[in-house]
């Protein structure tokens, strides 16, 4: 710059705007420009903002790595991005070769001004020799200066000129820092969801799980047969279902939105016919009949006391009607011998619990989400099922049947089937038990064997009729043999119902387990109690374990 020129005032805070001004600022009044510059200032900086926020930086190149001309000096700037600025007085040019690696939709050039009488100097760009961009540069503070260009990838001539009158003796200076060249802005990618359920056909009363999960998005909301928020990703269990329902998601983002739906069909309750006498095994209540009970472990038919044949105290005991023993711990052959020696054998079974020990584990273990919840309390390694989800259990209960059967069994007894009156993990309503409790019984005579209804006393007086004999344990140890209130869990109705004696009444089987060390008193008014009623009571140890023998109310052929 020349001694006479009025010395520059320069500003060091850096702001980012664009200015563009086609008309000559000589032009124009000092305040009509004034306005002019703020107002397309803050228009300029959000559109600069807006456009080169999200977009990638192909290439940048200081000002002071270019081929300066005479006129054009390096000067040091601790504003400056690099520490050095090229300072231009006259109408001349800088220029650079820059090689881009890709597609250039947009540059910026950061510059600033000095004014000298209201004399600003000017900048035009020129890459390949095609003018992209000419304005004044009006600001003493470093601005972003910004042009939209199409460039394709490889070498380009970029050249910034100062272009500034410079007919007066009071002439502006032009420092520029660093152009850069920023490729297209990434689209925003569209939202997707996925919605899907663990079985699109349920039996009726039975609820379905849904799963889902979204990309891009950023809220979701149900409509159909659900309503409301939802989060981006999760599981959902529907209620008990009665008619075929449709859940539909719909999921938004920056990109826009998506939806997903699934229709959920609704099958009848199986029903089968009642089982023929002479086709399944139907023990009555005409008679008695005495029941050994084994669970430890395989049933040794060469032990007395593992046969029953034993009581507590060593005592010789006539042999026992009907074997209930573990159905995968024993073998047809110990089944067959059974028989052989004129006896009825149970199939034990766990229908309500997970058992991480069962060979079958990996059949529940493959389920999702997972079927089991909270630990079966006393039990290690017993889980409380879903037992909701009857599709999903009916296969597994099914091949356990099937075993049942081709070992040669005559009955299943089918435990833990009191889920909902327990702590399972899952909302399981007294409805639920009811369904899944008449869908097992369906299946065992499916295939022609007898099922006992193992427990749920509440729900004797509307399981009577589905199952076909009944075993109870400590019915007597608390008073609830002939009369029990239903308030076992949620759905029950809280009132007093009948209790084993129902069983009697419809000449079906009744099995009473004990477990309690009463007085010799107390036992023989149990005894009497259950002989006036039909009930086969016996004492056993706790566990069933196959050495504890039985301790039977006193033997008779008849009531």
């Amino acid at each position: 710059m020349s001694s006479n020129s009025e010395s520059p005032r320069l500003s060091t805070k850096p702001k980012w705007h664009q200015l563009s001004f086609l008309d000559d600022l000589s032009k124009h009044s000092w305040l009509r420009v004034t306005a002019f510059v703020l107002v397309f200032s803050v228009i300029g900086s959000y559109l600069v903002f807006k456009s080169s926020a999200d977009a990638p930086v192909v290439a940048t190149v200081q000002a002071e790595q270019m081929d300066l001309p005479r006129g054009a000096s390096i000067v040091s700037d601790a504003s400056a991005s690099g520490g050095k600025e090229v300072q231009m007085a006259t109408t001349k040019a800088i220029s650079k070769s820059v090689q881009l690696s890709q597609t250039v939709s947009s540059i910026g050039i950061i510059a600033k001004g000095v004014e000298c009488r209201n004399n600003w100097p000017a900048l035009s760009v020129t890459i390949d020799g095609v003018s992209v961009l000419q304005t004044s540069v009006s600001s003493s503070a470093w601005n972003n200066y910004a042009a939209t260009v199409n460039l394709g990838s490889g070498k380009h001539t970029v050249r910034i000129a100062y272009s500034g009158d410079t007919s007066t003796r009071c002439v502006g200076s032009l420092y520029v820092d660093v152009i850069s060249f920023f490729g297209p802005v990434p689209a925003t990618p569209q939202p997707t969801v996925s919605l899907s359920a663990g079985s699109t056909t349920v039996t009726s009363g039975q609820p379905a799980n849904l799963t889902w999960s979204s990309l891009n998005a950023t809220s979701c909301t149900a409509s159909g047969a659900w309503t409301g928020t939802k989060p981006i990703a999760g599981s959902f269990t529907t209620p008990a279902l009665t008619v075929s329902s449709t859940y539909s998601l719909n999921c938004t983002g920056a990109g826009g939105s998506a939806s997903a739906s699934v229709t959920i069909a609704v099958a009848p309750v199986a029903t089968t016919p009642p089982p023929t006498t002479g086709a399944i095994w139907l023990p009555t209540a005409d008679k008695p009949l005495a029941l050994q009970w084994v669970l430890g472990d395989a049933l040794n038919v060469n032990d007395a006391t593992q046969m029953g044949l034993r009581d507590f105290n060593g005592n010789t005991l006539p042999a026992p009607d009907v074997y209930d023993i573990d159905g995968e711990y024993n073998t047809a052959a110990t089944v067959s011998y059974l028989h052989s020696q004129g006896k009825k054998v149970i199939c034990y079974f766990d229908a309500g619990v997970y058992e991480t020990y069962r060979s079958d584990a990996y059949k529940f273990q493959a389920l999702s989400p997972q079927i089991w919840g909270n630990a079966d309390q006393g039990w290690n390694g017993s889980y409380w099922l879903d037992i909701r989800r009857v599709d999903d259990l009916q296969p597994i209960m099914q091949a356990r049947m099937q075993m049942c059967k081709d070992k040669g069994f005559d009955a299943i007894e089918p435990d833990e089937i009191t889920n909902w009156s327990n702590s399972p993990g899952f909302p399981i309503s007294y409805n639920d038990q009811l369904v899944y409790n008449r869908a097992i019984a369906s299946w065992a005579h499916n295939i022609g064997l007898s099922i006992g209804l193992k427990g749920d006393l509440e729900q004797a007086h509307d399981l009577v009729g589905a199952f076909d004999w009944t075993l109870n344990e400590q019915c007597y140890e608390y008073s609830e043999c002939e009369t029990v209130t239903n308030s076992g869990g949620p759905g029950a109705d809280g009132k007093d119902y009948p209790g084993l004696q129902l069983f009697a009444q419809a000449n079906k089987a009744v099995w009473v387990a004990e477990y309690k060390n009463y007085s010799t008193t107390q036992w023989a008014t149990i005894c009497s109690d259950s002989d006036a009623q039909h009930f086969n009571t016996s004492l056993y140890k706790l566990g069933l374990p196959n050495n504890g023998g039985r301790m039977p109310c006193p033997t008779k052929t008849t009531w």
